[in-house]
């Protein structure tokens, strides 16, 4: 089975914690298929809220591991991420002019 997770970044964080746990879950069997489509950096700010009490040392600012615990965590789940670089100004004006009606003048 494949399954297809988009638009997490638009769950609060603690729901975006929830679905990362059960795509752990469902990772763990060799019948699930998970592609996750997200904003990368929605997750770390969703882990970092969600793991707060975790900073709350003096030195959460330079401590190594609370500063690399959303990167690791994600590592943890994501076995093949898949980065797709920002789209060129051009290339975005020509997305949404073939997306849109033409127009009659």
């Amino acid at each position: 089975m494949v399954l297809y997770i988009d638009d997490l970044d638009r769950c609060p964080p603690d729901k975006v914690l929830e679905v990362l746990e059960a795509v752990h879950l469902l990772l763990a069997l060799e019948l699930f298929i998970v592609i996750v489509g997200v904003d990368p950096h929605w997750l770390d700010r969703s882990l970092r809220h969600q793991y707060r009490d975790l900073g709350t040392t003096e030195n959460a600012e330079t401590d190594p591991y609370l500063q690399e615990m959303p990167t690791q965590y994600l590592e943890k789940i994501f076995q093949i991420p898949l980065t797709l670089p920002a789209m060129a100004p051009a290339a975005y004006g020509r997305l949404v002019a073939s997306l849109s009606p033409p127009t009659c003048t």
